[in-house]
């Protein structure tokens, strides 16, 4: 299956015109609907007419998402608009005056481009004043992926290096598991993984957990936390683990679910991972579509820490007990020995000028007693003291310098998804603390420093988040009563359903009400995708 390769706002790769862009507020976006947090918690937006950005790239197919915010003005007409080109000519926006404010929105795409030669992508900003903002760009390759260093590579739920044991079924465009032991298998190679999935507001809520292991080692414990208590939307676009800090070379990834189907599923979406064309040795990746060589790009776990520890595993705290140890036990012997000659040359010159007498009781003086006794117990005895040293020593363990140096090398985002885990009422929180709908959410000082210098939050950024929330629900194939749900209208819409992943087929162009003062917007069960 082709895999397309996932670029950030922040790349190098996209030239933003030199006026107008600005780092947004990643904070406001993150409280916005129900799509998830902006990726890599970083956005680019602009209030200023005209702004224009452009990206080169040689594949077949592209697509720009972000934070979709259009505000509808008095004369009707829509703030702000955009354009998108591909080699000077314009491609389809799906749903460019969708009314309420969601990330991951795919704000233009286009497909069948000719791969013979490179393309260009532009995009022009039409605004009076309302935020645009641009989150990542999507591409398929005309090369192969896996031999791309570096590039960041998704890996949906249907490619052929996934692969799932008993228990698993399709939900939409995903797999799920409510069976205890179900496993998923990813291999790949890659320095870092990431795995994407949405949760089903219909399946059951209560928290459980999986685990997770690399390469055959130690599992990780993760925590699946389930939608908050009373919430009716679908989370989309849930960080469910994240690896970081992993060797170039080829990898195997299982995850294990230990749930059941009274609490939240482990849902499967998307895997993103950071590819390396090399492995350590040196070695380079053949391109031939091997499964071992896979790509696409965490963190929900109640145990953060330990998730650093176990994905950066290292045995020098032990080699170094076993060597300590070592040393103590041969300076031990050889005191030993010294004291053991020393105790020999004693006797023999108490013995001087002794006469030996056949029938001659031994002495029983103190010191006579002394020189018996020391024969073999002391010795025995700071034996085992060696022995017992030895045994502390090489068998201690504790948290290595590696294991916390491998957490520096992670997105703030990822970082702040292990620090601050969901706990927010209005929101899912696997990996990420969704803040609260409707109000201005409060954020620990932890929270992730912007990987720009002094970034600008444009006034219309910040009045996002108290806007009221998107009462969106996913329509899943059928209900719990095994009937498939209908819409009202016409209604059809992008469902992004995975993890950035889906091209928008049509245009969201019915609503109705639900019969409690809100206004629902219908999804269909299901889309074709490339």
């Amino acid at each position: 299956m082709t895999r397309r390769i996932v670029v950030d706002d922040a790349d190098d790769s996209i030239h933003y015109a030199s006026n107008g862009w600005y780092i947004a507020n990643p904070q406001a976006l993150n409280a916005l609907g129900n799509f998830g947090p902006v990726y890599k918690n970083t956005s680019h937006g602009t209030t200023t007419n005209g702004s224009t950005l452009s990206f080169g790239f040689s594949g077949t197919t592209v697509e720009v998402t972000g934070t979709i915010a259009v505000q509808k003005l008095a004369d009707g007409s829509y703030d702000p608009t955009w354009v998108c080109t591909v080699d000077g000519s314009p491609i389809p926006n799906p749903n460019p005056t969708f009314a309420y404010p969601e990330n991951n929105w795919s704000l233009c795409s286009a497909s069948s481009l000719s791969p013979s030669s490179p393309h260009t992508l532009e995009i022009t900003v039409h605004t009076r004043g309302t935020a645009f903002y641009v989150d990542n760009i999507f591409y398929t390759p005309t090369v192969d992926p896996t031999a791309l260093a570096g590039a960041v590579l998704e890996v949906l739920n249907t490619d052929s290096s996934v692969s799932f044991g008993t228990g698993w079924e399709g939900w939409g465009a995903q797999n799920v598991t409510r069976m205890a032991g179900s496993e998923v298998t990813l291999s790949f190679r890659g320095t870092a993984m990431s795995l994407i999935g949405y949760v089903p507001e219909e399946l059951p809520r209560n928290a459980t957990t999986a685990r997770y292991s690399i390469d055959g080692g130690a599992p990780t414990t993760i925590r699946l936390a389930g939608l908050a208590a009373g919430s009716t939307t679908t989370m989309y676009n849930v960080v469910i683990l994240q690896v970081d800090s992993l060797s170039p070379d080829n990898h195997t990834l299982v995850v294990t679910y230990d749930g059941s189907n009274a609490t939240t599923p482990l849902p499967v979406g998307a895997f993103y991972v950071t590819n390396s064309a090399t492995t350590s040795s040196g070695s380079t990746t053949t391109g031939s579509g091997n499964p071992s060589s896979p790509s696409s790009q965490p963190i929900s776990s109640s145990t953060a820490a330990s998730l650093s520890a176990s994905s950066t595993k290292s045995p020098k705290a032990a080699i170094a007990g076993g060597t300590i140890a070592s040393i103590v036990a041969i300076a031990l012997l050889a005191l030993l020995f010294f004291w053991a000659r020393r105790k020999r040359r004693d006797i023999r010159e108490n013995m001087v000028g002794t006469r030996p007498q056949p029938f001659m009781e031994m002495r029983s003086d103190a010191d006579g007693a002394a020189i018996l006794a020391t024969g073999g117990t002391r010795p025995a005895s700071l034996s085992a003291q060696a022995t017992s040293g030895s045994s502390s020593q090489g068998h201690g363990h504790s948290l290595s310098s590696d294991s916390i140096e491998g957490r520096q090398g992670m997105a703030p985002s990822q970082q702040w998804a292990r620090e601050q885990l969901g706990e927010d009422g209005a929101a899912m929180g696997y990996g990420f603390r969704y803040p609260g709908h409707g109000a201005q959410a409060e954020y620990s000082e932890n929270n992730p420093a912007n990987p720009f210098s002094n970034p600008i939050a444009a006034p219309s950024s910040e009045a996002l988040a108290p806007l009221s929330p998107n009462r969106r629900r996913n329509l899943s194939p059928t209900n719990r009563a095994g009937s498939e749900e209908g819409s009202s209208g016409d209604a059809t819409a992008t469902e992004l359903a995975y993890a950035r992943s889906s091209v928008a087929r049509s245009d969201l162009v019915g609503q109705r009400g639900d019969g409690g003062g809100r206004t629902v917007v219908d999804v269909p069960p299901s889309y074709s995708r490339e």
